[in-house]
C-alpha cells in the first residue's frame, strides 16, 4: 500500500546516497526530534546520506518536524497506522541509499554511527550491520531501569568489531544493503497484528537462513531510551506480550525455540525427555508464576523499591517476576494461537508414554 503522502525537504529524487536512515515513528514527536538532532553531527558527509521519517499515523503533530532545519536531506512519509514492519518497508521503498539503516525514534547516535556501519558493509559482503547499543538513563530513572542499564553496560563494555549471533539482531539499530533487503523479503509481521512483536528475531532468522552474517561495529555507538523498562508495571506488560507473541513465532519457525533458551522452562514438562534439572526448573517456574506467588513477589518488589532498592535483592526478584509474566503470556498465546510444533511434540510423547 502506498503511503498517504510524502513531504520532502532539500531532496533531489534523482540523487542517490551512500545510506538512507529510516526512522519509523508513532506519536513520539519530541523523542523523534532528539533522534533527528543526534544525526546532525555525523562525521559522514551530510550530502551523502538521507533521513526518511515514516509516520505511522501519528496524531501529535509529528509532521511539524520537517520545518526544522537539518544539514542532511530529510524526507517525511505518512501512512495510515499499520505497524512498524510496514513502516520500515515503506521507508525502504522510498529510499535511494545503497545501505539502509533502520533506527527507531527512541535512539540517540554518536557522530561516527553512520560511518561505522558503512565501513562494515564496505569491508564485508552479505552482512547485517548493527551498532554498539549502550543504555541511556535519566536522572530520575527507576530501580528497574537502572539495573537493566547496568546489566547492558557490563555486556557492551567488552564489545569490539565482531561477528555476532542472529539472536542479537535488533531492528531499532540495523543496517543492510538495499538490494539484499528486498531479496530476503523485507520486514515481516509475525502475527499480522501490526505491533510486529519478535520482528527482530524473525528478520534475523530469515537472514541467517539466507547466509547472511551479523556484524557489530564498535564505532557505531547508539543509546536506547527504552520506554518499555521505565517501571515494573510497563515491563510486566511488555514481557507478557513477549511470551504471548512467541507462540506464532514458533509456529512460523519450528526450529526457532531451541535458539531462545529463555523459553526452556516455559513449556510443559516432558516426562522421560527433560533432564531432572529441567523438570525442576519447569516446576519451579510453574509455581512461581501462579497469581498468588507472582503477586507476592510484586508486592515485595514495590516495598524494596520504596525502602531498600538493593540490586542484590531486586535483580533476582525482577528476573523471576518478568519471567513469570513471560510464562503467563506464553500459556495465553498457546490458547490463542494454538500449540507450537515443539509443544505438540511434547504432548504426543506424553500421550505415548501414558498409553498402556
Amino acid at each position: 500500500m502506498w503511503p498517504e503522502f510524502v513531504m520532502e525537504a532539500k531532496v533531489n529524487l534523482m540523487e542517490t546516497f551512500d545510506a538512507s536512515v529510516i526512522v519509523p515513528t508513532y506519536n513520539r514527536k519530541e523523542s523523534l526530534r532528539e533522534t533527528l538532532h543526534s544525526l546532525v553531527h555525523q562525521t559522514w558527509p551530510a550530502d551523502r546520506f538521507e533521513v526518511i521519517v515514516v509516520d505511522d499515523g501519528s496524531s501529535d503533530g509529528t509532521d511539524e518536524l520537517v520545518k526544522d532545519d537539518f544539514p542532511f536531506t530529510l524526507r517525511y512519509v505518512r501512512q495510515p497506522n499499520q505497524g512498524s514492519a510496514v513502516a520500515r518497508n515503506t521507508g525502504a521503498e522510498q529510499a535511494s541509499g545503497q545501505v539502509l539503516i533502520f533506527l527507531d525514534d527512541d535512539m540517540l547516535v554518536e557522530p561516527e554511527y553512520i560511518a561505522g556501519l558503512i565501513a562494515e558493509h564496505r569491508a564485508h559482503s552479505r552482512i547485517i550491520g548493527m551498532g554498539t547499543e549502550l543504555p541511556y538513563l535519566l536522572p530520575d530513572a527507576t530501580p528497574i531501569a537502572r539495573m537493566n542499564a547496568g546489566r547492558r553496560e557490563s555486556d557492551t563494555g567488552k564489545l569490539t568489531d565482531t561477528f555476532i549471533n542472529f539472536t542479537e539482531c535488533v531492528t531499532n539499530n540495523l543496517s543492510i544493503e538495499r538490494h539484499d533487503f528486498f531479496d530476503m523479503g523485507m520486514m515481516q509481521d509475525v502475527a499480522g497484528d501490526g505491533p510486529t512483536w519478535w520482528g527482530d528475531i524473525d528478520f534475523g532468522y530469515r537472514a541467517a537462513q539466507s547466509g547472511f552474517r551479523f556484524r557489530r561495529s564498535s564505532k557505531a555507538v547508539c543509546y536506547h531510551r527504552d520506554y518499555s523498562l521505565r517501571d515494573l508495571v510497563t515491563a510486566k506488560t511488555r514481557h507478557y506480550r513477549i511470551g504471548r507473541m512467541a507462540v506464532p513465532l514458533f509456529n512460523k519457525y519450528p526450529g526457532m525455540q531451541s535458539h531462545l533458551p529463555m523459553f526452556d522452562d516455559k513449556t510443559r514438562v516432558a516426562w522421560g525427555q527433560d533432564s531432572p534439572h529441567l523438570v525442576a526448573r519447569k516446576l519451579a517456574r510453574h509455581v512461581a508464576s501462579s497469581p498468588l506467588v507472582l503477586g507476592g513477589m510484586e508486592q515485595l518488589a514495590a516495598f524494596l523499591e520504596g525502602h531498600y532498592p538493593s540490586p542484590i535483592l531486586l535483580r533476582p526478584l525482577y528476573r523471576w517476576i518478568l519471567g513469570g509474566h513471560i510464562f503467563r503470556g506464553y500459556r495465553a498465546g498457546l490458547q490463542e494461537y494454538g500449540r507450537t510444533t515443539v509443544q505438540a511434540q511434547v504432548d504426543v510423547h506424553k500421550t505415548k508414554t501414558q498409553t498402556p
